[in-house]
């Protein structure tokens, strides 16, 4: 059976991008980089997490029963 799952989690994703943004930052020895940078790496990953976020708060999965698997949807 396939059951397909919509989440909404407002905030979600740009407080993931702006965690891995600085987590970015903490591993290159605190070379911080401009706030221009900084935008840039934020709206570069929020253009490409549109294919599977809708809004940017919406996600889809389905879940197989049958093969076990899990699957984001495209929006």
């Amino acid at each position: 059976m396939k059951i397909r799952i919509t989440m909404k989690t407002p905030d979600v994703l740009q407080d993931a991008i702006d965690n891995a943004v600085f987590i970015t930052e903490a591993n290159q020895g605190g070379d911080e980089m401009s706030s221009a940078e900084v935008e840039h790496v934020r709206s570069s990953a929020t253009l490409k997490a549109r294919k599977w976020f809708k809004y940017g708060e919406y996600l889809t999965v389905e879940l197989d029963t049958e093969s076990g698997t899990c699957v984001v949807m495209p929006v």
